[in-house]
């Protein structure tokens, strides 16, 4: 297809989701997806399993009875929010297959004109086998600024191939939903991830300098069940014509919240060129 305007406002937030509490969560999102809708924003991205929460906390029931399709009851409250403000929304959450039964970890890609699509996290990291498995295809979708991709997490830190994967099919543009935290130590862990935020921009950096593709990130932010999550959500990507990667907007810090940015797609074009 022929795209348009390479120039438009996407926004990145730090969630803070009230564990296996799914009409609570879908209430925050509505108000979250309201406020970007002020600030005209076109894309919306939330973080991996904001439907649910992420932690399993060895209970992995609470993912299976969290579960739905896609589309489902959950996607289809977001596509009337879509259509509505005419906004992409993606947003992490249990998916069941309706036909196998099977549990993934996935984000829901929910489009202005109401589709529901989803992808499902190829590299699952840390419990999340316990109730969940991996995907096995990754993700390009077509929007009207061009192609975009999606990854959540670890599919993102340590498999530079999916980024890799959608800048070969044109993307410009990369999402990652993700649950980057540590178990709650208290005090200790404003110590801990006054470390591992320059870790974590880096490797999103990194990621964007590969590729020469924008980096959306949204993190969940705040104690979970047992995890502390880092929140620090952002949008990076190439400044040309200089060489370094350029933070557009965040990070976000530890509090929630959203940050908003327009970006210019055509920069990275220039760059890779």
């Amino acid at each position: 297809m022929a795209y348009g305007n390479r120039r438009f406002p996407t926004t990145t937030v730090n969630f803070s989701p009230c564990w296996g509490d799914k009409p609570a969560n879908i209430e925050s999102m509505e108000r979250y997806i309201a406020e970007a809708a002020e600030n005209d924003v076109d894309m919306l991205l939330f973080p991996e399993q904001a439907l649910t929460g992420y932690d399993s906390g060895g209970d992995e029931k609470m993912h299976w009875m969290g579960a739905e399709t896609i589309p489902g009851p959950a996607t289809e409250k977001m596509a009337k929010l879509a259509d509505k403000y005419n906004m992409w929304i993606i947003f992490g959450m249990p998916e069941i297959d309706p036909t196998t039964s099977t549990v993934y970890n996935s984000v829901a890609i929910v489009s202005p004109d109401g589709t529901a699509i989803p992808y499902r996290k190829i590299n699952t990291a840390l419990d999340e086998p316990l109730w969940s498995e991996h995907g096995s295809d990754p993700v390009v979708f077509d929007t009207e600024w061009g192609p975009v991709g999606v990854g959540i997490c670890y599919d993102t830190y340590a498999f530079p191939g999916i980024a890799r994967y959608a800048a070969s099919k044109g993307a410009r543009l990369y999402l990652n939903s993700t649950a980057f935290g540590l178990p709650d130590m208290g005090p200790l862990n404003g110590i801990m991830f006054s470390l591992m935020k320059p870790m974590y921009l880096n490797m999103l950096k990194a990621r964007a300098t590969e590729s020469s593709v924008f980096v959306v990130s949204s993190n969940l932010v705040g104690k979970d069940l047992h995890t502390d999550f880092m929140g620090e959500s952002v949008i990076l990507g190439p400044d040309y014509p200089s060489k370094s990667m350029k933070i557009y907007a965040g990070p976000a810090g530890h509090t929630e919240g959203m940050v908003v940015a327009k970006i210019d797609l055509s920069r990275a074009e220039k760059k890779r060129g």
